[in-house]
């Protein structure tokens, strides 16, 4: 969870590996599909996103979801032990 929630978001992953983003206040809904792994940055601003990519060689993908323009930002294709270093950089980030 972030340290603080700015942008009244949930954030909740159902059993088929979707991620979904709601607004408490507008009740609009973001939806990502095979999520991996989630964090939301230290201040509640923004969430990466861990998505599998579809193939038979198990590739990942990272995303950048800004909640308050709501607006997404794919890094794309990266290995197992760059997504490990993208995903603790950009959550330690207070953007």
């Amino acid at each position: 969870m972030p340290e603080s929630n700015p942008m009244n978001t949930l954030a909740y992953q159902l059993k088929s590996g979707d991620l979904i983003l709601y607004n408490l206040l507008t009740e609009d809904e973001v939806k990502f599909t095979t999520v991996n792994d989630f964090n939301f940055n230290k201040q509640g601003t923004a969430v990466v996103v861990k998505r599998a990519l579809s193939g038979e060689d198990a590739k990942e993908e990272l995303c950048w979801y800004d909640l308050r323009l709501s607006k997404e930002h794919i890094f794309g294709e990266v290995s197992h032990r760059e997504i490990t270093v993208l995903m603790s950089l950009v959550t330690n980030m207070y953007l």
